[in-house]
């Protein structure tokens, strides 16, 4: 179903993208070199979390989450299920505010189907701000973090697909990178990727009075406006709240190279021509409403496009755990359609988790990348951890 863009207020719209244009000229400069993480940089990971050459985990631990640093020395998270031979790649990219550990639980539950996940920090959130709590945001340089981690991605995954996954922020990226990167990606999941003037007038009179008072250095709460209304859920707020590597506080430079961000949106989907893209919304949402993420959907180029509305999620819909096994399972058959053979099972992944018959998944202790043959003979029960389908998912 085709709806029309709305029309704003012409008032509040001009004098809203009057404030964000003040000062975007001035680009994010590259964190100096102490400020970029190495290889030991996040300490929240085990010990058994190490990297190892080349971006793959170590095959003796059955599953594992590795550091690994990129030639630019930008953080990538990998998640592996050594036990299956993935049949698909994706990397995640996290929303203002978060890191790229948010995707934790998605990693593990998708890693047991047989997808390689990854995750990268945007310069400026996480390990970076665990570095320097008011760390300069990064989005070109980014850019080129991203570039390197699906090239790095591709060389130990060359007779798979890689698919690009964002939210919010994230998933605004995640488009923009599938744009100027389409050689790399075989498709982009887009989770709330658009901008909603109106209900982000909060945050944005906030930017305003400290710009006015302080300067492009003035500090800006962000954990209301990202936090508080990301989730109606209490005990979710305040383990964000809690985490060291969630960024509550940014400048009002990077804030308004934020919202430039956000508005090369409508730019890089025209480009979008050949490369399939899947959008999601949570209906709930209080960031950004269905209507806004409906009206990036119609004006995308490309013909072969899906959009998927989740009727109780709010703004998070795959970070912090907050996916359904409905969302899953319409992420994971998405997937299949856009890779060369499919996924190895004909059930859906929460059919699979009820079943005790066999799937035709390859399962063994080959390491990502490897051309050694992999064994199928493995039951759902096997495949699946036996902690149950909804081990890692939160108050579903």
């Amino acid at each position: 179903m085709t709806v029309n863009f709305v029309r704003q207020d012409a008032a509040l719209s001009a004098a809203v993208a009057f404030l964000f244009s003040l000062g975007v000229q001035s680009q994010a400069q590259a964190l100096p070199e102490s400020q970029t993480p190495e290889d030991s940089s996040n300490q929240r990971l085990t010990a058994s979390r190490t990297p190892v050459s080349g971006g793959l985990v170590d095959p003796s631990d059955h599953f594992i989450g590795a550091n690994v640093t990129l030639p630019g020395k930008a953080a990538l998270i990998s998640w592996v299920d050594t036990g299956v031979h993935p049949w698909a790649a994706i990397l995640c990219i996290h929303g203002l505010g978060f890191h790229k550990e948010t995707y934790s639980a998605l990693a593990k539950r998708l890693s047991r189907l047989g997808i390689a996940m990854y995750a990268i920090d945007v310069r400026g959130f996480g390990v970076y701000k665990e570095r320097n709590p008011h760390a300069r945001v990064d989005f070109e340089r980014s850019f080129v973090d991203i570039k390197e981690a699906l090239t790095t991605i591709k060389q130990n995954n060359q007779q798979i697909p890689v698919f690009l996954l964002g939210e919010s922020m994230g998933g605004a990226m995640a488009l923009q990178a599938a744009a100027r990167y389409p050689e790399l990606v075989n498709g982009a999941a887009s989770s709330v990727p658009a901008f909603n003037t109106v209900r982000n007038l909060p945050l944005s009179m906030k930017v305003m009075m400290i710009g006015a008072l302080r300067g492009p250095n003035g500090q800006v709460s962000i954990a209301g406006d990202v936090v508080g209304r990301s989730t109606h859920k209490e005990h979710l707020k305040q383990e964000m709240l809690d985490d060291p590597a969630t960024r509550h506080h940014m400048s009002v430079r990077d804030l308004l190279a934020y919202r430039k961000l956000m508005g090369q949106n409508n730019k890089a989907i025209k480009k979008l021509s050949g490369t399939p893209i899947f959008l999601v919304q949570g209906y709930k949402d209080k960031l950004v409403g269905p209507r806004s993420t409906t009206n990036l959907f119609n004006h995308i180029a490309t013909a072969d496009k899906d959009m998927f509305l989740v009727g109780k999620s709010d703004h998070l819909v795959f970070e912090e755990g907050q996916f359904s096994d409905e969302t899953v399972d319409t992420l994971v058959s998405w997937l299949s359609k856009h890779s060369d053979g499919g996924a190895p099972f004909a059930l859906l992944p929460s059919q699979l988790s009820k079943m005790n018959t066999p799937v035709q998944a390859y399962v063994g202790s080959t390491p990502v990348g490897s051309a050694a043959a992999a064994k199928p003979s493995q039951t759902t029960s096997e495949v699946l951890d036996k902690g149950g389908r909804n081990q890692d998912s939160k108050d579903q």
